[in-house]
């Protein structure tokens, strides 16, 4: 017997909702970044499991969580599990589990954003060139957003900026890496938005 789902489809809808399990170290920007597209279409669910307790997450974390998650609710064929994490202080071989996890299943996917998250979000207001390191990518998120506190405003990601930075991503993108970003200021993020978009 199929575990039982900890959400509920709305009522009146007969199709299925695609959702998205996204998994992530981030307790606040990642979750409130993924959290608003429940907001754009009734046929996607975007279920964003946070990891982090006590300023402290890493990614054999977050992939054990993901692990027991999935055991424990069932995934239909057409429903996604992804995990999202940075590299800024995690070794390549913690990377390396993750990755394999999300080769093992057509379903699954690792994004990840070298140097963070907050990478991502730049490339919402700017190319994101030259980046050096955390700090210099801080910086320059606060110049386009001041009062930015890792909670996420969803006044600033409308569609038509999602799909800038998506773009904007992909150009970084290339040649497409078969893995995860090993340089600065590269992140593979835009292909799980991609696919919440295109459901």
């Amino acid at each position: 017997m199929a575990a039982r789902r900890d959400f509920k489809r709305p009522f009146g809808k007969k199709e299925k909702r695609r959702v998205f399990i996204v998994a992530s170290e981030g307790r606040l920007s990642e979750n409130g970044y993924f959290s608003q597209f429940n907001n754009v279409s009734w046929s996607i669910f975007v279920k964003v499991r946070t990891v982090k307790k006590n300023n402290k997450s890493a990614p054999h974390q977050v992939l054990k969580y993901m692990k027991k998650y999935l055991s424990e609710n069932h995934l239909e064929s057409n429903d996604k599990a992804w995990i999202v994490i940075d590299t800024d202080h995690w070794n390549e071989d913690e990377i390396q589990k993750i990755h394999e996890w999300a080769q093992s299943h057509e379903n699954y996917g690792i994004a990840v954003s070298n140097p963070n998250f907050e990478y991502w979000l730049l490339l919402h207001f700017e190319e994101g060139n030259k980046m050096k390191n955390t700090t210099e990518c801080s910086r320059r998120l606060k110049k386009h957003w001041p009062e930015y506190n890792k909670e996420i405003d969803p006044e600033k990601f409308k569609k038509e900026v999602v799909c800038k930075a998506v773009q904007r991503a992909k150009l970084r993108d290339t040649p497409r890496c078969s893995d995860w970003p090993r340089t600065i200021g590269k992140t593979t993020v835009y292909r799980l938005v991609e696919q919440i978009l295109n459901s």
